[in-house]
């Protein structure tokens, strides 16, 4: 069992999780935490039994209540890319990546054109694609691509349906 690093009670500790496929890298969101509520997630590496907490994304220095960690993503081969969700009204998803043992912000993936937050966030094996849905699904979804360590959004939620959950498969072939 993991419990909340900064047993804070009412940060929402783990209200989204994600692990690579050989499960050594896992980060856990925790949505109410940090200064009215800018959100944050723990990134954590696992050697056998034992998880270690690798870094405290924070996003202190954002505006509040955006409850940023709601939903993310990591990709599942390498553990090098990671998408984070924002639960504020006209939301966002924010893209980071791991350099050794720190991950750092690389873009923001605007999805203001949708009068929803980011419901869930979703990434295919190597998190070249993300596709993120509305939180209450009447606005569809928006896919983001990724050509290096930039962020393009392919289908917005004009033209991509309601939804109400959202997955993508490994290879991206698939919504």
């Amino acid at each position: 069992t993991i419990t909340n690093p900064s047993n804070t009670t009412g940060e929402e500790f783990g209200s989204d999780v994600t692990i690579n496929e050989n499960g050594t890298y896992w980060a856990a969101g925790v949505p109410s935490s940090g200064n009215n509520r800018t959100g944050g997630v723990y990134v954590f590496t696992r050697s056998g039994t034992t998880s270690t907490q690798q870094q405290l994304i924070h996003f202190n220095n954002y505006g509040g209540n955006w409850y940023r960690g709601n939903t993310l993503c990591i990709d599942r081969q390498n553990a090098t890319y990671m998408a984070i969700g924002a639960a504020k009204m006209n939301g966002a998803v924010y893209f980071w990546k791991r350099s050794g043992t720190t991950w750092s912000e690389i873009d923001i993936g605007d999805i203001t054109q949708s009068p929803g937050p980011s419901g869930h966030v979703r990434c295919n094996r190597d998190c070249s694609i993300v596709v993120v849905n509305s939180q209450d699904g009447t606005v569809g979804f928006t896919v983001f691509t990724r050509s290096g360590d930039t962020w393009s959004s392919e289908i917005t939620p004009s033209n991509s349906g309601e939804s109400s959950a959202v997955d993508i498969s490994d290879d991206g072939t698939t919504i």
